[in-house]
């Protein structure tokens, strides 16, 4: 049998130890929801980012279609990437940067681009048949 002095300490040991655990456990759960806080960002955060890059594309039409210079710059925005995956059927900005010809790159972005309606032609000649 132990003496109360002992019994004291002991019981005090596995307060320690319970009071330790419960910390471990509140730092793991912390941890645990501050990851899944970040992956949400980080979800949140790419389709704004595929939302804009057309917008940010459109910035390369200053340059001549079907050119290395307009290449240069769609790479820019979205950098090209390997996929190992095949591409979807249905193809997003971000899926551009993984075709590997130049040419079909170029194809694949301008056509994310909104290009402004050419002038429909109309008579701006006054009727003088009057």
């Amino acid at each position: 049998m132990n003496s109360p002095d002992q019994d004291a300490l002991i019981r005090g040991g596995r307060e320690k130890r319970k009071a330790t655990n419960e910390l471990k456990k509140d730092i793991m759960r912390f941890m645990a929801m501050n990851a899944l806080a970040c992956a949400l960002v980080a979800g949140l955060i790419a389709p704004a980012e595929t939302k804009s890059s057309p917008k940010k594309l459109q910035s390369c039409l200053e340059f001549k279609d079907m050119t290395k210079p307009r290449l240069d710059c769609y790479d820019a925005i979205v950098p090209p990437q390997t996929k190992l995956k095949p591409l979807p059927a249905e193809l997003v900005v971000n899926d551009c940067r993984f075709l590997k010809d130049d040419d079909q790159r170029l194809i694949c972005f301008n056509r994310f681009i909104d290009r402004p309606d050419p002038p429909k032609a109309t008579s701006a000649l006054p009727n003088r048949n009057r």
